[in-house]
């Protein structure tokens, strides 16, 4: 099955799937602690928001795609924090359609995002995860991150985020 899994650069007809799996991969990894509302108010800006980065290729932007279907998206790009080293990109986004969580293609995705950062030239990535969501810090660590301490409101129910770092990608390729 995963032979016919691959990732690639996304475009603008592909907008429409990236909105809709970020809103569905935010309601399952975020519902237990995110007000319902949040998903219905996000929910209304998240085609406009896809389109408008597809269009203007606002960090670069991936699909994950499984027999002509897109299952998950990638963002990655420069980091938006100044106190990181400039051998550090940002994995902005990874977000696995909740129908395919489990199945190994998030360990796939990862495993080509480090890859993907490493041959651009950088030797570290940097992420942000939520405070509350113990199932992505627990992934996010098989793959060398770990979290150093940085962290910020996100203005979202009172949830904070956390800043995690993989400073040996090459180890992970």
């Amino acid at each position: 099955m995963k032979d016919n899994f691959y990732i690639r650069i996304a475009t603008t007809d592909d907008a429409l799937k990236c909105a809709e799996i970020h809103i569905k991969s935010w309601e399952f990894s975020y519902g237990r602690y995110i007000d319902a509302e949040v998903f219905k108010e996000r929910a209304k800006s998240r085609n406009e928001m896809w389109i408008k980065m597809l269009e203007k290729n606002v960090n670069s932007h991936y699909v994950a795609v499984l027999n002509d279907t897109i299952i998950g998206i990638i963002s990655l790009g420069s980091p938006r924090d100044e106190d990181l080293s400039e051998s550090t990109y940002e994995l902005s986004g990874l977000y696995i359609d909740p129908d395919y969580i489990g199945r190994g293609f998030g360990t796939i995705a990862m495993r080509w995002i480090q890859s993907e950062i490493y041959s651009r030239g950088y030797t570290a990535v940097s992420l942000w995860v939520f405070d509350k969501n113990k199932r992505a810090q627990k992934f996010y660590k098989k793959f060398g991150f770990e979290e150093d301490g940085t962290r910020k409101d996100t203005n979202i129910s009172g949830v904070t985020a956390e800043r995690y770092i993989c400073t040996s990608i090459k180890n992970y390729i």
